[in-house]
């Protein structure tokens, strides 16, 4: 649980230092998402493009503020769930793994000129311990999922584990979206889709911070 606990705290340091160096992009963040919204509503009903455009912002989304829920849920409701799932799977692996081989290459240089090679051991042996549950749960949460990943890199966990781990969470978290967006297809579940997609991860990320608050 220490080591856990450990972990957490470091994502969330990094998740603010993302929040605070990405202020110029935040500022037109709502703007963005908007766009992205726009684009996926004015290619309507047809499945391929839908496809299409998703994949392109899930592959996005580790440096823009990709509405990945929404996505998702799109997704879902104008593909076939499983097309939906792993294409939009797909796009968040793609789009992690950029950022992963990223900071695994500039991040620990960087890392190295800051931090004690003590600190840096403890926290490989940490990534290594720990890291692939983390990356499983935080995918769903804005901000914190990216900070996740660019972690694991800067402290080079193995191609393996990041693989399982991002694998794992981008199959889960697609499907899981992408199903509410089929099921608002079939029933009154439209309202309780948009709601799901949003408050869903608002949820999550208050229970991980009372855990180690």
């Amino acid at each position: 649980m220490d080591s856990a606990s450990h972990f957490f705290r470091t994502v969330f340091a990094i998740a603010v230092w993302v929040l605070i160096s990405s202020l110029p992009l935040l500022l037109v963040g709502l703007s963005f998402e908007q766009t992205a919204r726009q684009a996926l509503e004015s290619v309507g009903q047809q499945p391929s493009k839908v496809l299409l455009v998703s994949f392109i912002l899930l592959a996005s989304d580790i440096l823009l503020p990709i509405p990945s829920s929404f996505v998702c849920t799109v997704c879902g409701q104008v593909a076939s769930w499983m097309m939906a799932t792993v294409v939009c799977a797909s796009g968040m692996f793609l789009g992690s793994t950029i950022g992963f081989v990223l900071s695994r290459i500039w991040g620990r240089r960087l890392a190295e000129r800051l931090s004690s090679p003590e600190h840096l051991t403890m926290l490989d042996a940490q990534i290594s311990s720990v890291g692939v549950w983390w990356l499983i749960a935080l995918r769903p949460l804005p901000i914190l999922a990216e900070s996740a990943v660019l972690l694991c890199g800067v402290h080079r966990m193995s191609w393996p584990q990041f693989a399982i781990g991002l694998g794992t969470s981008s199959l889960i978290t697609s499907g899981a979206f992408a199903l509410l967006g089929a099921l608002s297809k079939t029933g009154n579940w439209n309202v309780l889709a948009w709601i799901a997609s949003v408050v869903v991860p608002l949820l999550v990320m208050l229970v991980i911070r009372r855990r180690i608050g």
